[in-house]
């Protein structure tokens, strides 16, 4: 367990615990309850009388973000949003911590301030206590569920998009053109949380594709880079969390095809780099799926198929 002290959160980190949230989210109530409810309750950030609806709260956290006058509440704001939701519901709780999460990683003053460190190292050693719990349970799952797969379903989930269709190509350029677009605008306002997270999302779901503006948004990261040094570090840590949370949410939700094509996507974007966060997990995962498709004698009908 990870018991070291932080004196800021950094963006990776909070989106690291973002996700693991979302899965926690997935393995039901009583974990929940262990492991993010709880931590709480006995930091003392529940409260018996209750404030304004939670949304309430998030409106008035995003208003004071624009306002340099009121920046010195978003902390405070931001820790009574967590105790409301705790009055509210498992779900409440959920959102108002991802929320939460996500501002620490947007808005540096709150990844320094004291609400947002002391929110952060009380959910960081349970939320990684249920992730490495989670992780070895999933992996079996995985194991198990690729030893009852059929010839087809393998096939299937490993074939790439089928980009034949007119229709189908149009329908992605467009979606790729129109996030590139978006990722151009906010690299053009200096907002650098938005550019990594649309660069990442660009990366994971348009970097195999034809005409993808790969040059371009290179030139994007090189220009953030330039502007905040470690950006493209940084990015490489979102990608791998990203697809993390897509293999890992894929098994838990029986949607093996998901878990299969991220295990792939992350194969594809980092190329066996063994510096990449969650190289040792993925790789792991990747092992199993390679020894059914040997053991299954796929490998000749996947390379006819350009896989």
């Amino acid at each position: 367990m990870d018991t070291q002290k932080i004196s800021k959160v950094t963006p990776t980190l909070a989106e690291e615990l973002s996700r693991y949230i979302r899965l926690l989210a997935k393995a039901g109530k009583g974990l929940f309850h262990k492991h993010l409810y709880k931590p709480l309750v006995y930091a003392g950030w529940e409260r018996q009388m209750k404030y304004n609806d939670s949304k309430f709260i998030m409106a008035r956290i995003d208003e004071a973000r624009s306002d340099l006058a009121k920046l010195n509440t978003i902390g405070p704001l931001c820790k009574r949003l967590i105790s409301q939701s705790l009055l509210e519901s498992a779900s409440s709780l959920g959102n108002s911590s991802i929320f939460f999460l996500d501002r620490i990683g947007s808005i540096p003053v709150l990844a320094k301030s004291e609400e947002g460190v002391e929110f952060v190292s009380i959910i960081k050693d349970p939320l990684n206590e249920f992730n490495l719990e989670n992780q070895t349970k999933k992996e079996k799952t995985f194991e198990d569920k690729l030893e009852t797969i059929s010839n087809q379903e393998l096939t299937d989930a490993l074939s790439p998009i089928e980009l034949g269709k007119q229709e189908v190509r149009v329908k992605i350029q467009k979606e790729a053109l129109a996030l590139f677009n978006q990722i151009s605008i906010f690299s053009n306002k200096g907002d650098i949380h938005r550019c990594r997270k649309l660069i990442a999302n660009y990366l994971i779901h348009y970097a195999e594709q034809e005409d993808n503006n790969r040059d371009e948004v290179e030139k994007v990261i090189q220009a953030l880079e330039n502007r905040s040094p470690g950006f493209a570090l940084e990015l490489n840590d979102f990608i791998a969390i990203q697809l993390y949370y897509s293999i890992f949410s894929g098994i838990s939700e029986g949607d093996l095809k998901k878990a299969i094509q991220g295990i792939r996507k992350y194969a594809f974007t980092f190329q066996g780099n063994p510096d990449i966060k969650y190289f040792m997990e993925i790789d792991e995962l990747e092992g199993k799926l390679q020894a059914v498709i040997t053991k299954k004698d796929l490998w000749k009908q996947l390379r006819k198929e350009n896989i």
